[in-house]
């Protein structure tokens, strides 16, 4: 059995978009001290603040500098005094503003952590579940030979396709529409997969997601052990259009192989709630273990 290319159907619908305002409409607030925002990706580069404060774009045409003229929550401005344009960076576009003209849209694009490099995966010492989150997870549940612990009531879903079963597990559903997914998928491995990288493993999974989500981006991968397995990890976000409105999402994969077996597992939820519901979601994923 080969991998299959299965596109997750992220059931995130719901969430609709309110009107921006302009960047010089825009409340000042207190922002938190953890607002890291400073590494912002377009679909031909990015926008990049350094060491100095100073920010950067590097796209098509070459490389321009911007200082930071304002920050809220929902944006952060910035200026390009010598060719006199604003731009304003959002969750999931940007507009740019020249001179005394209206701003208009300029990219789709999502802010990331800022990438440590690029090269082979970091390696990590141990992956292990946190025992604060021990109580929200609930009895361990048999996926196709493995055991593990997925979020405590939530809503399971099982698939068969081929020689793939996937398990979803759906957390409780907002009024927004929303709902964060634990994705576990464990299928077969041809010949040549099985002496294949975990990298390409990971790549041909993880591929459709790539280039169905706008502003896809996501951060160099590492390696670390879940158990006796040495699973490769990253992140990502993306912004899904669901009917009209776009749907700017994060998640985390991890995936593995075991012999003639891969095990991938997907962690989906709307990016404004993502830093609440990750962290248990991937320590529901850490206690993945062959009985």
């Amino acid at each position: 059995m080969r991998y299959l290319s299965l596109v997750c159907v992220l059931g995130l619908v719901g969430c609709g978009t309110k009107e921006k305002p302009h960047a010089d409409q825009a409340k000042a607030v207190a922002l938190p001290a953890t607002d890291t925002r400073a590494y912002w990706k377009h679909e031909t580069g990015h926008f990049e603040k350094l060491a100095d404060g100073t920010w950067k774009e590097v796209a098509a045409d070459g490389g321009h500098a911007f200082v930071e003229t304002n920050r809220t929550a929902d944006m952060v401005e910035l200026t390009d005094r010598k060719r006199n344009i604003v731009i304003s960076l959002y969750n999931s576009d940007c507009t740019a503003k020249m001179g005394s003209n209206k701003p208009t849209r300029l990219y789709d694009g999502l802010w990331l952590d800022k990438p440590a490099g690029t090269g082979s995966a970091k390696p990590v010492d141990n992956w292990s579940s946190d025992p604060a989150l021990a109580s929200k997870l609930a009895a361990e549940f048999d996926v196709n030979g493995y055991r593990v612990k997925p979020p405590a009531g939530w809503i399971l879903e099982e698939k068969t396709q081929g020689g793939t079963r996937s398990f979803n597990w759906t957390g409780p559903r907002r009024t927004d529409g929303s709902a964060p997914r634990f994705w576990v998928m464990v299928g077969k491995l041809s010949p040549e997969e099985q002496t294949g990288t975990l990298d390409n493993g990971m790549a041909k999974l993880q591929d459709p997601l790539r280039k169905s989500l706008a502003g896809y981006g996501e951060s160099p991968s590492e390696s670390g052990p879940i158990g006796p397995f040495k699973f490769l990890r990253l992140s990502f976000k993306g912004v899904e259009t669901v009917g009209s409105d776009p749907l700017p999402i994060s998640g985390i994969v991890y995936h593995t192989h075991d012999g003639a077996v891969y095990v991938h597992i997907k962690l989906i939820d709307k990016q404004q709630f993502a830093a609440e519901s990750l962290p248990l979601m991937e320590s529901a994923a850490k206690t993945l273990r062959k009985p």
